[in-house]
């Protein structure tokens, strides 16, 4: 039995057994916008199906804030069971009727504020199956309604995560209000038992964006969620800082990370919602790094690397167009990873930047190695003619992260520095 329910822009909904359904938001391209109104279709499910005591599958390539609206309706109307399916056959269960809450490692809560963080013993940062597989035990939110009448939901968190939040929200407390803040975006989406809102966030700070730039398999990625991780541990309790990856035609998602094989469903999926880089795109993510700047201290934006040709006859472009340019304006500075410390690589980037009037916001040069058989290290970060440089070795997602960020640190406590005393300069607060 696979009898379509539901179809629409949103998701497609199928039934799969007598009482059982599939919920799929479908394969979606990252040049692809949801509009606040779109996840209204979400409703129609308790039009079409009988939610009480049936099951569901979510599945499908969305926004964290389309899953946490499954988990927290399927729940509100009184579904019996909830599964996540991310690509692949692994399925997580997050509602199995289990309704005593636990305390979670992921989740932190400041105020009304929770905020789902990286897992300091993984080399990427992401949760693994231990922590995934007891999301059906629902997230302890008792104390986000101490003194408010709404909490809010944040984090570089994986869809699973948010689906359960989702769950949790509508165990805790079904007639108050949630909000997901997601920073690229400049509205917060608030949910409640009978509607989906938005509203314009009211910050409007001066933030400084730090660009990571370099070729493929410099380390970019693991860097930029280290560099990221070590700041926030450095810098006051109000200072706020996030990472983004700005690669929208190849982004790299938690769920394939669980399984990069070449012949992986996970690679398969991911090589076919891959898409090209245009105009259209590369402007967006300029406006989501405004975005940005308005809502944050501190941003570390993980840039895309470019076109390099597999034919080594044809030159490398990395910065391809004008469009992509504009992206790279919206930085203040730019940090550059050079693979093997190759000096053609550094040179190929300043050049590529001096093309677009860039090259004075290099700030720093990094040079990145790998030892087999030896963990993260690296060596104190010194300036010389105004570049800061250092030698990073093995950054590598197989390194636990807390191996990294807490070697980071120390070693490079001058740029640190530079980083959060800039920021209160051109925040114009006193030092």
């Amino acid at each position: 039995m696979n009898d379509v329910v539901i179809e629409n822009y949103l998701f497609k909904c199928t039934r799969t057994a007598l009482s059982e359904y599939e919920i799929n938001f479908g394969e979606r391209n990252s040049n692809e916008v949801i509009d606040i109104n779109d996840y209204s279709f979400i409703f129609s499910i308790k039009d079409f199906i009988d939610v009480k005591n049936a099951s569901f599958i979510i599945t499908g390539r969305l926004t964290v804030t389309a899953y946490f609206a499954a988990g927290f309706y399927l729940t509100l109307w009184g579904a019996g069971k909830i599964s996540c399916r991310l690509p692949g056959p692994q399925e997580y269960q997050i509602f199995s009727g289990i309704t005593l809450p636990e305390k979670k490692p992921w989740l932190k809560m400041k105020d009304n504020d929770w905020s789902i963080c990286p897992n300091p013993d993984a080399g990427d940062g992401y949760w693994q199956d231990d922590v995934l597989h007891h999301l059906n035990i629902p997230a302890d939110l008792r104390a986000g309604f101490a003194d408010s009448s709404s909490i809010v939901f944040t984090g570089r968190g994986s869809v699973l995560m948010y689906a359960a939040l989702g769950v949790s929200a509508a165990l805790t407390n079904p007639d108050k209000r949630y909000r997901i803040s997601t920073p690229a975006s400049p509205q917060d989406i608030i949910f409640s038992a009978e509607s989906i809102t938005s509203e314009y966030v009211k910050e409007k700070k001066n933030g400084q964006i730090i660009g990571v730039l370099g070729d493929p398999n410099s380390g970019k990625s693991v860097f930029s969620a280290a560099l990221t991780a070590v700041v926030k541990n450095s810098a006051a309790p109000d200072f706020s800082t996030w990472l983004k990856d700005c690669d929208k035609a190849a982004p790299t998602p938690y769920w394939y990370l669980l399984n990069t094989a070449p012949d992986s469903d996970e690679t398969q999926i991911r090589k076919r919602i891959k898409t090209d880089w245009t105009p259209e795109l590369e402007n967006m993510v300029r406006e989501e790094l405004l975005h940005l700047r308005f809502r944050m201290d501190l941003l570390i934006a993980d840039m895309p690397g470019g076109k390099h040709p597999k034919d080594l006859a044809q030159k490398a472009e990395r910065i391809p167009d004008k469009e992509r340019g504009g992206m790279f304006a919206e930085c203040d500075g730019f940090i550059i990873l050079c693979r093997n410390g190759e000096d053609y690589i550094f040179s190929a980037w300043e050049n590529a930047l001096k093309e677009h009037g860039l090259e004075r916001k290099i700030i720093a040069r990094f040079n990145t190695f790998l030892k087999k058989g030896e963990g993260f290290s690296m060596t104190e970060v010194t300036c010389r003619s105004g570049i800061f440089t250092a030698d990073l070795y093995n950054l590598e997602r197989k390194i636990l992260f807390s191996e990294i960020i807490s070697a980071m640190p120390e070693k490079s406590l001058p740029l640190i520095d530079f980083l959060l005393k800039s920021q209160k300069i051109k925040a114009g607060k006193t030092l």
